[in-house]
């Protein structure tokens, strides 16, 4: 809440939620936690469709973190972000989880204060002050901090890590809630996959050529027509259907009434 008493509400993805909904009613919470047909689904880097995970590097990343749940959705969602993903640190990160053997890493923004109370031995209160400071580059309390790692042989490293918070992360709470979205879109689209892609082709919006989604459609034997969106399947048929003509017909017959 701001000094004018207002309060911030962050909408996340209109058209992620309005792409699941249109698929399934069910409640984002109740998915289930864990599903091997969505879990062989992402293993395989499938992601084509998936609001917020499409990406050629989120593909990357899912497929060497194999991820089984919405936590570790959340992880690779959060290891795409410049903050996490800069100075070759996604690399170790990823390296160090095959090797298992798992190196303190800020990954979200709320890590960065675990590692600096490990540091300097403080209170959440002061870690907090100093992520913030690093964050918005408040150059006075950077100072302050660098005189109290002054004295460690990494201390290069410790700073730099943490310059990265100026850069765009995620914060663990933002992570979990695409994650869940993401998680449930992957669900969807592992077991109602012909519902998914026309639920997708009438919501979304994609990096990739309009084809490659419409493409998809295709491996169900659905039969493409000419047309734009909103669509419908009838008979295995993509068909348009033309708002401005039931508009006309709407109103035509409200005046006849």
């Amino acid at each position: 809440m701001d000094a004018e008493g207002l309060f911030k509400i962050d909408i996340l993805s209109n058209r992620g939620l309005a792409q699941l909904l249109d698929v399934s009613k069910l409640d984002i919470e109740k998915y289930p936690r864990e599903d091997l047909l969505t879990e062989m689904l992402l293993e395989d880097g499938d992601v084509l469709g998936l609001t917020f995970a499409e990406t050629p590097v989120m593909k990357k990343v899912v497929k060497c973190l194999k991820p089984n749940s919405v936590d570790d959705l959340a992880i690779c969602l959060a290891l795409i972000r410049p903050a996490a993903s800069s100075g070759g640190r996604k690399q170790k990160y990823l390296e160090s989880v095959i090797a298992g053997n798992m190196e303190e890493t800020i990954i979200f923004d709320d890590d960065a204060l675990s590692y600096i109370q490990k540091i300097i031995n403080c209170e959440p209160g002061e870690a907090d002050k100093y992520r913030r400071s690093f964050a918005k580059n408040k150059k006075k309390d950077i100072k302050q901090f660098e005189q109290l790692v002054s004295g460690f042989k990494n201390k290069n490293e410790i700073v730099d890590n943490l310059k990265q918070l100026q850069k765009y992360s995620f914060c663990k709470s933002h992570a979990y809630s695409y994650a869940k979205l993401v998680w449930a879109l992957a669900y969807q689209k592992a077991h109602n996959p012909v519902k998914f892609w026309v639920s997708t082709l009438n919501h979304c919006n994609t990096s990739y050529r309009d084809w490659v989604h419409y493409n998809e459609l295709k491996k169900y034997d659905i039969e493409l027509t000419l047309g734009k969106r909103p669509w419908v399947l009838k008979n295995k048929k993509l068909v348009s259907i033309d708002i401005k003509k039931r508009r006309k017909d709407y109103d035509l017959k409200n005046r006849i009434q």
